[in-house]
């Protein structure tokens, strides 16, 4: 058995909030999530 398996962690989100680590089914869900719940964080996965 695979000890993946025993962790909560659906593997088909792969967009993860970096500030709270909530997943998101696409890009966009997490940009719209950042800008509105985190807005006042610094995120930097957009700048190099």
């Amino acid at each position: 058995m695979d000890p993946r398996d025993e962790e909560d962690v659906d593997e088909s989100d792969p967009f993860v909030c970096p500030v709270c680590d909530a997943t998101f089914e696409s890009q966009q869900a997490l940009e719209d999530h950042g800008e509105s719940e985190h807005e006042d964080a610094e995120i930097d996965t957009k700048r190099p």
